[in-house]
C-alpha cells in the first residue's frame, strides 16, 4: 500500500517501509526474495529453484477524488514439481 507507505507480507511477519513511488516490479523483487529466503531456511537447493508469480493486480487508492497511492498485491510460490535429482531420474 503505497498510500500508507508500507509493504506486508502477513505469512511471513516481515512489514517494511516503501516509497510512494514503488512499482509492481519492486514488489514483486521483494516477494521473490521473500519466498527464496524462506526456501533456504527450509533446505530448498540453492541452484534448482523455480519460483513463479500466480497473481498480481494494481489499483489507485483514492480519497477525496485524488490518487493518493496504489495498493499492489502479488502472490508467488515455488513451482510444483520433482526435485532435482528424482527429476533426472525421471527423464
Amino acid at each position: 500500500d503505497t498510500s500508507r507507505g508500507y509493504v506486508c507480507a502477513p505469512e511471513e511477519g516481515y512489514l517494511d517501509k516503501i516509497g510512494k513511488e514503488a512499482s509492481k516490479q519492486k514488489v514483486v523483487q521483494i516477494a521473490f526474495d521473500l519466498l527464496r529466503k524462506k526456501a533456504h531456511r527450509l533446505g530448498a537447493d540453492k541452484d534448482n529453484l523455480e519460483m513463479e508469480l500466480l497473481e498480481d493486480s494494481e489499483f489507485n487508492m483514492v480519497q477525496g477524488f485524488y490518487t493518493v497511492g496504489r495498493n499492489i498485491r502479488v502472490r508467488a510460490q515455488i513451482k510444483p514439481g520433482l526435485i532435482s535429482p528424482y527429476r533426472e531420474a525421471a527423464v
